[in-house]
């Protein structure tokens, strides 16, 4: 196959120390019925195998690229974003995988879509790690301007289940690469408050769940990063959130569960406090829904430190 003189797509796949699981990844972009793209692969400084083993494929559309020292997802992403050369930008995780014609139906929306049309998403499947489990994942039909959605914490997929105008990535600077966490979430709400969305319903992206990105630049789940991206966003949009109660309520859940997790037991309560005034019965659902969460939080931070 001869290299396109230029791609219409750019596919991106961030990686760190995932030679077991890269190969799967790969092979999905590979096998699309769409074959206009280039797939450049970002390391972001791996210790194992991985470069050799993108090097071990022979396709001329795959560029790879290895950081220098490990610099976190965002600034990979960024990488691969910095250097393509595609009208449209897709991203992959290193451990998800796509069905073969996501790339075409997703680029058909955008072609005949309107230059207000920034990104389309699908719907996705999860799968367990290390089982062949799966489950039903996204099915998210929110489209058009979906900014509101997004300021009140609903997310209809990660990315990648996207396809963006390059464009539009380029006049939001990418990633955020001060955040590490909800990054994703964040570049999603900021592609929405400049363009249209829309959906493809129908499941063309699965997502393989219980590996994360696991460079020492990244955090686990419940972390500062989370509670300090919950505030900035509480913050930055005070004034829509006041008025739509269930949605403020809804983020200071999350914040509420977030600092449990952290063991910050008094602004916890303090956040689950306000999202309780502002909508009880919503309050009363999710801690009966997260009930052994919150137990098993409770019982680990009250116990004893014997170290």
């Amino acid at each position: 196959m001869t290299q396109p003189s230029k791609p219409k797509i750019s596919v991106i796949i961030a990686t760190y120390n995932r030679a077991d699981l890269l190969p799967r990844a790969v092979n999905s972009v590979l096998s699309q019925t769409f074959e206009n793209f280039e797939l450049i692969i970002v390391d972001d400084c791996s210790t194992d195998s991985t470069l050799k083993d993108i090097r071990s494929f022979a396709d001329p559309r795959i560029r790879a690229v290895q950081n220098t020292r490990n610099m976190g997802q965002s600034r990979a992403r960024n990488t691969g974003i910095d250097i393509a050369q595609g009208e449209y930008v897709a991203f992959l995780d290193d451990d998800d995988q796509w069905v073969e014609s996501k790339l075409a139906r997703q680029a058909r929306i955008l072609d005949e879509s309107g230059p207000c049309v920034g990104l389309v998403y699908t719907w996705f499947d999860i799968i367990e790690a290390n089982s062949e489990i799966r489950r039903i994942g996204g099915r998210g039909t929110i489209s058009g301007d979906i900014s509101g959605n997004l300021i009140g914490w609903d997310m209809p997929a990660s990315p990648s289940a996207y396809l963006v105008r390059a464009e539009a990535v380029r006049q939001i600077g990418g990633f955020d690469e001060s955040l590490r966490m909800a990054e994703d979430r964040d570049f999603l709400l900021r592609i929405s408050m400049r363009y249209n969305v829309a959906v493809v319903e129908d499941v063309l992206t699965l997502m393989h769940k219980g590996h994360g990105y696991i460079g020492p630049a990244h955090q686990p789940y419940a972390n500062p990063h989370l509670a300090k991206y919950i505030k900035r966003h509480l913050s930055e949009f005070n004034q829509e959130l006041s008025e739509r109660p269930r949605s403020l309520a809804r983020i200071l859940r999350e914040l509420a569960f977030t600092e449990m997790s952290l063991g910050n037991r008094r602004a916890a309560a303090r956040a689950y406090l306000k999202a309780f005034l502002l909508d009880p019965i919503g309050s009363l659902k999710t801690t009966y829904r997260n009930i052994g969460l919150i137990a098993g939080l409770l019982w680990k931070r009250f116990q004893p430190d014997n170290g």
